[in-house]
């Protein structure tokens, strides 16, 4: 498979391989597919605190919030707006999320915009 995106990173990925990382960039809006990819919270180094979650991506946008469970099925999210706390949801049409199904493909998810849900 060839690789059309690599962006450049300040850590390598220990949840996407080359390949996922650059179909992923494929679903993202052009503007956003090449820009640095920063880590700003792990969850083996920086703790399970919402509180130090919200504090390292303080001010950060767009974010990229990438998941493996247990039985290694890979997913997330991708926010193309600053991260506020509230008690309701929040969000535009740009927001996505995602899922590595079949290894290496990403499906993307994207508001219906039937709802304020998502």
């Amino acid at each position: 498979m060839l690789i059309k995106y690599r962006p450049k990173k300040t850590n390598d990925s220990v949840i996407l391989s080359d390949i996922q990382i650059s179909n992923l960039c494929a679903k993202m809006p052009s503007m956003f597919r090449n820009l640095e990819w920063q880590l700003c919270y792990r969850l083996s180094e920086n703790g399970v605190s919402m509180n130090t979650f919200l504090n390292r991506i303080n001010k950060k946008e767009p974010t990229l919030l990438l998941f493996e469970d247990t039985e290694g099925y890979k997913f997330g999210a991708m926010n193309f707006e600053i991260w506020v706390p509230q008690s309701s949801f929040f969000g535009n049409g740009e927001n996505f999320v995602f899922t590595f199904k079949q290894g290496v493909e990403v499906s993307k998810y994207i508001s219906t915009g039937e709802n304020y849900m998502y």
